[in-house]
Parts: C-alpha cells; sequence; structure tokens
C-alpha cells in the first residue's frame, strides 16, 4: 500500500512540475510587463501592454489544454473532437510549432454532437496527450498533423510530427512503455508515461515510429467505448 501511494505521489508531483514549467515563461513575461509599467513607461507603454495580453492569453491557452489532456475540465474531458481540436490550435498559437488538424466532417459515432456515441474521456484525453507528445518532438519548431478517421473498432488517429531534426527522446519513449519503471520518470517524459496508462485503461497501444529523418509518427486506435 504503501509503494502504491509513494508511486501516484511521484507521478502527480512530477505532472504538476510539468504544468508549472510551461506556464513559468509566459507568467514571467506578463510579471516583467507589469515591472516596465510600474516604471512610469513613456513611449514603451503600448509595446508593454501588448507585452502583457500576449502573454496573458498565452497562459490562458495554456492551462486549457493541460486541464483537458491531463485533468478533469471541470468534471468532464471534451468528448467532442471539434473542442480538442480547439484547444490543441490555441495551445501552440503564436509559438513555433504548428498544429495540422483540419475541422473534423465525419458523420460517423465519433463525431457525435452529444458525445455520448463518440470517445470515451480518456480516449480524447489520450488524444490530446500524443499531440503533446509529438509537439514535444521538435524542439527547433515545426508542424504537428493529426488525422482521424471512423472504423468498425474505434477512432483511429494518426499524428506526424515533422521539422529539423524531430526526434523524441530515448527516455521519453521509454516511458511510454507499459513496464515503464515510476523510478526513471521525470517532468520532461511524465506526459508519455500518463498516455501509457490511459491507453491501458482504454484497452489499445500506441504506436510510435522514428525511422523517418526530421519526422516522428504516432498512432493509436481509441475504442468507442471505454
Amino acid at each position: 500500500m504503501r509503494d502504491r501511494v509513494r508511486t501516484e505521489l511521484r507521478v502527480a508531483q512530477l505532472l504538476c512540475s510539468r504544468v508549472c514549467h510551461d506556464l513559468a515563461g509566459p507568467a514571467g513575461a506578463v510579471h516583467n510587463g507589469l515591472e516596465l509599467l510600474s516604471e512610469g513607461g513613456g513611449p514603451f507603454d503600448v509595446e508593454t501592454q501588448r507585452l502583457i495580453g500576449t502573454s496573458a492569453r498565452r497562459i490562458t491557452r495554456r492551462l486549457a489544454f493541460m486541464r483537458a489532456a491531463f485533468g478533469f475540465a471541470g468534471g468532464t474531458a471534451p468528448t467532442r473532437l471539434t473542442d480538442a481540436r480547439d484547444v490543441a490550435l490555441a495551445w501552440t498559437e503564436g509559438g513555433p510549432i504548428e498544429i495540422d488538424w483540419p475541422v473534423p466532417v465525419s458523420t460517423g459515432p465519433a463525431a457525435k454532437a452529444d458525445g455520448v456515441e463518440g470517445p470515451p474521456a480518456d480516449g480524447v484525453r489520450l488524444l490530446l496527450v500524443l499531440v503533446c507528445t509529438a509537439a514535444g518532438a521538435l524542439a527547433r519548431g515545426g508542424t504537428v498533423s493529426v488525422r482521424h478517421a471512423d472504423l468498425p473498432e474505434g477512432l483511429g488517429v494518426a499524428l506526424t510530427a515533422s521539422g529539423p531534426g524531430a526526434s523524441l527522446p530515448p527516455d521519453v519513449l521509454s516511458a511510454m512503455h507499459a513496464d515503464a519503471s515510476v523510478e526513471a520518470l521525470t517532468a520532461r517524459n511524465v506526459h508519455t508515461f500518463i498516455a501509457a496508462r490511459l491507453a491501458a485503461v482504454l484497452g489499445t497501444v500506441i504506436e510510435v515510429e522514428t525511422d523517418v529523418s526530421d519526422q516522428v509518427k504516432i498512432a493509436s486506435l481509441i475504442p468507442l467505448q471505454a
């Protein structure tokens, strides 16, 4: 019992560390902007206000994405693919990574507006965490392409991260294995550990291909019922 609690605590702590790391940059920019304003500003006021506004919006968008991917988003995660797409596009807006995710046009069960027959909440979370994983492969910027299709077995999803030197470090890949050691987790790879656990709950697997230069491909089959 004690080991299980220790494991859960470590994962929670690392996930919090990652969230704090991702918010530190824009939060620091807001702080710097406020300091400039407090100094009297003068002709720099307009630019300073723009910096504060941009950084504040970035914080809000990152929080929305993390809440949807790693939390409960007020009790439920988005179950519509369009909602997941909107959150992901806002998350990377204005940054070096672009999300190429066409508006879902499927009329199959995965695109039901009420989400009752669509992917379970954990399935949408898994898709968003895979978007996060793909984006993490683009240290020098690039594009994350997201495609999905209704299949008899569920929702097939395919993500491609394309950019200079696109790759996933060994520790990030190893954390995605079902038998990954919690002791080897860090704030950098805890999200792929979460992805593996979501896949296990859903009864599916995550496939990763890194053989193509400057590309990382990730695929999974998300059942329509957990």
